[in-house]
């Protein structure tokens, strides 16, 4: 996947995100607290990317619920809905179905969430790599696990994404994979599954030579161990992943790369150490000779730098 297509992903797979109308009666103010609902729905509907309008649509449906407003949430739902159809990429649409998915079994709609985890279960085998078919299936038990409660359904999806995961021959993929699996074994209460796979990811970690594909992989291993409850020891990796970060010989690559680190930092509860890496990265960004390189790093910096601002 590439970079920017990461930064979506991730975008999109943050959901819920906090508690108003689109179509419905509320006009209370949306989670930055300066723009109401009405608004943030209307600049949803306004966006011509049907992505990341159905991202912001779910959003929207959220706060809504949230809000008590149930006929604004089901339109901006139905409209999140409409903005998926007219995806055509199999694994961005997956994603998308899994995300509203979660908020309809949030919202108490679970003929609607099975529906669309079914939907998006049959585009797997459409997606691009093996590690992007891992991700999915780990999401998709995700929402079966946590929010429908159907461990079967969730487990029986994480030992198909462990099949696959079995035939990605590069380290870093694999591992970035078990992690995936690792965190949905830990929504679905699976401890002995996690720590199995928690072992074999060690293990791979230390096989992983290049900078920057160890840096991303142990980041998603970090946070992955974090969710499973053993944060010492997904601390004790984001430390590993930001040493491999640093030794990364391109500037834009460890800056963005140093962010990612930060980001599970502030996931994790360590808001200090994100903001000191914060801090590097924002010196750093200024030696990035290339224009357009250099703004979409300090982008970067800035959105991390925000989300600390938030929790």
């Amino acid at each position: 996947m590439t970079v920017k297509r990461c930064m979506f992903v991730a975008a999109l797979l943050m959901l819920p995100f906090a508690s108003g109308c689109g179509g419905g009666k509320s006009n209370d103010r949306g989670a930055g607290g300066g723009i109401s609902i009405q608004q943030l729905y209307t600049q949803a509907m306004a966006d011509n990317n049907p992505p990341t309008r159905a991202r912001k649509l779910v959003r929207v449906g959220e706060q809504q619920f949230r809000a008590g407003d149930m006929s604004g949430a089901d339109t901006s739902y139905r409209e999140a809905a409409k903005a998926i159809d007219e995806i055509k990429d199999p694994y961005l649409r997956a994603s998308a179905e899994t995300v509203l998915a979660g908020a309809y079994a949030r919202s108490s709609g679970q003929t609607d969430a099975e529906r669309l985890l079914k939907s998006a279960a049959a585009l797997v085998a459409n997606a691009e790599s093996a590690d992007n078919k891992v991700e999915l299936l780990s999401n998709i038990a995700g929402v079966y696990a946590v929010n429908l409660r159907q461990p079967g359904n969730a487990s029986a999806k994480l030992q198909d994404a462990e099949k696959l995961a079995g035939d990605i021959v590069a380290p870093s993929d694999r591992l970035t994979a078990l992690a995936a699996i690792i965190r949905g074994y830990a929504k679905a209460k699976k401890t002995a599954d996690v720590d199995r796979l928690v072992e074999t990811a060690g293990e791979l970690a230390d096989g992983i030579q290049d900078p920057a594909k160890k840096a991303d992989a142990l980041s998603a291993f970090g946070r992955a161990l974090v969710d499973a409850d053993r944060k010492k020891q997904g601390v004790s990796r984001l430390a590993a992943a930001a040493e491999a970060a640093n030794k990364i010989d391109v500037t834009y690559g460890k800056v963005y790369a140093l962010a990612s680190i930060a980001e599970q930092y502030a996931h994790a509860g360590d808001a200090a150490k994100a903001r000191a890496l914060l801090s590097e990265c924002e010196e750093l960004s200024k030696n990035i000779s290339e224009i357009d390189l250099r703004a979409d790093a300090q982008e970067k910096v800035r959105q991390v730098a925000a989300s600390l601002k938030k929790s």
